[in-house]
């Protein structure tokens, strides 16, 4: 003989399946985009070096995967920058010299300290 709280769990089980089986068939998978293909945004044919980069000195929180660049030949300080990738402009903060580029599907770059 079959106990109610045995049946109870078996009518349970068989709507959990049913459930499953139908959002199966109303869920699709969503394509991902790739991110874009990233240049260092220094002109191109001039040496720069890599001052400070991943988790290291002050960039240790949010920023932590930034990197700090200095020109080799010249001035860093008013030097020519490009976009790591092509973008649209989404935020600019005067201030602190802070531009943000989107780059579509909520990938976006940062660039700092900018005059």
């Amino acid at each position: 003989m079959v106990t109610h709280s045995t049946r109870r769990r078996c009518t349970l089980f068989a709507l959990g399946w049913l459930f499953a089986v139908m959002l199966s068939f109303v869920a699709r998978p969503v394509p991902v985009a790739a991110a874009p293909t990233l240049v260092l945004p220094t002109p191109p044919g001039e040496p720069w070096r890599i001052i400070q980069g991943y988790a290291c000195g002050t960039h240790a929180g949010w920023d932590r995967y930034a990197l700090d660049l200095a020109q080799v030949n010249g001035p860093t300080y008013n030097a020519p920058i490009r976009a790591a990738a092509s973008g649209t402009l989404w935020h600019w903060e005067a201030r602190s010299g802070t531009m943000i580029l989107s780059h579509g599907n909520n990938f976006f770059t940062m660039y700092t300290h900018l005059s």
